[in-house]
């Protein structure tokens, strides 16, 4: 690449019923050396993907009872990325996960 990053294509075999294809090809990933060890192989979405990205839904907050649910309106497409942050108060102090 022009900046000397190493790019990975990789193929993953996958089939989806109803269809003759049996793979697909899978997002392109920056690969290179951890700087720390020098011998441990990272790789990680090339950054140029978040311009695939269309405007994020705003966000919506809610509580949610043991057992129940929580429905929120996603915006439609092929593929969606969730991002949840739990969190829960005890004792008055809030924990956050997730």
């Amino acid at each position: 690449t022009p900046n000397n990053r190493r790019v990975l294509f990789g193929w993953t075999n996958y089939h989806c019923d109803g269809t003759d294809w049996s793979g697909i090809q899978t997002i392109p990933r920056v690969l290179s050396l951890d700087p720390i060890t020098k011998n441990t192989l990272i790789t990680y979405p090339i950054p140029e993907l978040v311009n695939l990205r269309n405007p994020s839904t705003p966000p919506q907050t809610g509580s949610v009872d043991i057992g129940a649910s929580f429905e929120y309106s996603l915006a439609t497409g092929a593929q969606v990325d969730v991002f949840i942050r739990f969190s829960k108060i005890v004792s008055g102090k809030e924990y956050h996960f997730g």
